[in-house]
């Protein structure tokens, strides 16, 4: 079978994800066509049902059903409405990714051709290029009935895929805004990217390890994915208090199934709380420095970055204690950005030799003054 995903505004870092969580699953795959913002797959065998709740940084995905020469692509695409047309009425949408493509007029003339072979249909379209998760999942493109139809322009021929899935803006929305316990000043992980760093490492291990648990963002969606042992620390006792608050919440809102052990803990002594090689998995955005205004002066950057490299590099060595040999470390790290500064802190000059690295990655919004630098991190047999 041959898949289409659609990535957000990360999709070096969302094409990262979803191999290695095809890769961690043993499905045998192999990628057929790479562009910027999006990516076709074979597989062997289907992917699971809801397998886009799995993925952070996919917007949406789908099956190739067709392809056709660009001269016979309305025809192909009535026929296609024509064969899987129910007895109600029929909403349809499209998309065009690596080639501008006048879809009113498309879609409009399919519409008119359906209607004058007395089907009732709607055609959906968006003042965007192409339809956001909010618009197919609103007008039910994602359900029966639904067609929400996506063009790709491939050596000479259109190849035609039907969304089976859009990402779940709402429960996204719910995780972020709903939990019961935050904390707005220390600022919170996007639960999009906890989710792809869990998925970015290489084993699906029963436990996972946060040493900056905050207000328990990685360990919330770590629970949602499956894991059943979480364990977390912080040097704050409202961030713990925080974290065990809703990791109990996301429990009993989705009936999940999972222990959790969270205690105050200072990260950068971790050892004398953890024994040696014990520790699987870590998974954590640490502290990222003082929340910045634009207006500090050179001494305060300086001491800023001065403390952040000494918490880091001791963090470093205490993962390595306790991690186990071939355990992971996905693991952020800030790149300051001011008008007049700029710092970038780089994991090679961080880690010890027990430590290697194994992929880098970048994720930032615009505006941000602190972009996050995600890496992955393997401890090694090397002294």
């Amino acid at each position: 079978m041959t898949y289409f995903f659609i990535f957000g505004s990360h999709p070096e870092l969302s094409q990262a994800e979803l191999t290695s969580i095809l890769t961690r699953e043993h499905f045998s795959f192999s990628i057929t066509s790479r562009r910027e913002n999006f990516l076709l797959l074979e597989t062997t065998t289907p992917l699971p049902d809801k397998f886009l709740t799995r993925l952070g940084g996919a917007i949406k995905y789908g099956e190739i059903i067709a392809d056709s020469p660009s001269d016979k692509l309305q025809k192909t695409l009535f026929q296609i409405l024509i064969n899987h047309s129910g007895t109600g009425k029929i909403r349809f949408g499209l998309n065009a990714y690596n080639r501008e493509t006048d879809l009113t007029k498309l879609g409009l003339t399919i519409k008119n051709a359906l209607k004058d072979s007395g089907l009732t249909c709607r055609f959906v379209t968006s003042r965007e290029s192409t339809l956001s998760s909010v618009v197919i999942h609103k007008n039910k493109l994602d359900q029966k009935d639904g067609f929400d139809f996506n063009l790709f322009y491939l050596d000479g021929r259109i190849q035609i895929g039907q969304t089976l899935a859009v990402q779940n803006f709402i429960f996204y929305s719910n995780i972020d805004y709903k939990r019961p316990a935050f904390d707005d000043k220390s600022g919170m992980l996007p639960p999009k990217v906890a989710q792809i760093m869990l998925n970015l490492l290489s084993d699906k291990t029963d436990s996972i390890y946060d040493p900056f648990c905050g207000s328990g963002t990685i360990l919330m969606m770590a629970g949602l994915a499956g894991f059943s042992n979480l364990n977390g620390s912080d040097l704050s006792a409202k961030a713990v208090d925080d974290t065990i608050t809703n990791l109990d919440w996301v429990r009993d809102r989705h009936q999940l199934n999972f222990t959790h052990t969270v205690k105050a803990a200072d990260a950068a002594a971790i050892s004398t709380n953890l024994k040696p090689n014990s520790i699987s998995a870590i998974v954590t955005e640490p502290y990222l420095g003082l929340a910045l205004t634009g207006r500090e002066t050179p001494d305060e950057l300086d001491h800023n970055i001065s403390d952040l490299t000494q918490l880091y590099q001791t963090v470093f060595d205490q993962f390595a204690s306790v991690l186990k040999t071939a355990g992971e470390i996905i693991l952020i790290l800030p790149e300051i950005t001011l008008p007049r500064f700029r710092y970038r802190f780089s994991a090679e000059n961080l880690i010890p030799k027990s430590l290697e690295i194994l992929g880098h990655w970048v994720y930032s919004r615009p505006g941000q003054k602190v972009i996050r630098h995600i890496y992955k991190i393997v401890k090694v047999n090397k002294k």
